[in-house]
């Protein structure tokens, strides 16, 4: 859990601090520059919950609780 945790941290923090640079490498457009950094760097900060996310998910499956997992990601039914 703590390896997923740094591994996580380290990437987030890594893809915040490069996003420009990575736009800059894709070539975008200047008019579209600012709304792209900004997306690309909440997408950076939200890689800590994404993989909290798959932790909790293969940890819940690996003690044989599967429906927790099913039931936060489903969509109430009616």
């Amino acid at each position: 859990m703590m390896m997923v945790t740094i591994t996580s941290a380290v990437l987030g923090a890594a893809g915040y601090a490069l996003a420009p640079h990575l736009l800059d490498l894709m070539g975008v457009a200047p008019d579209v520059y600012a709304g792209a950094l900004g997306f690309m760097r909440v997408s950076f900060v939200g890689i800590i919950f994404v993989f909290a996310y798959g932790m909790f998910q293969a940890l819940m499956r690996g003690v044989g609780e599967t429906k927790t997992p099913l039931m936060i990601v489903s969509e109430p039914c009616c």
